[in-house]
């Protein structure tokens, strides 16, 4: 994933987070990890979902 995308589309999911939209941060946040950026970032997407979660 080239590093604009990865920006755009977390900053696509902490605006879903502003807005309550839980589920769709979630699944966002799910895909992102899912992905191919670095283990450090697929780590911060983690605690990111266990706040969402929470």
């Amino acid at each position: 994933m080239q590093y604009q995308e990865y920006v755009q589309r977390f900053q696509q999911t902490s605006q879903l987070i502003q807005e309550a939209r839980f589920k769709e941060a979630v699944e966002a946040l799910y895909q992102l990890i899912l992905s191919d950026i670095s283990e450090i970032d697929k780590a911060d997407m983690c605690v990111n979902l266990a706040i969402v979660y929470d």
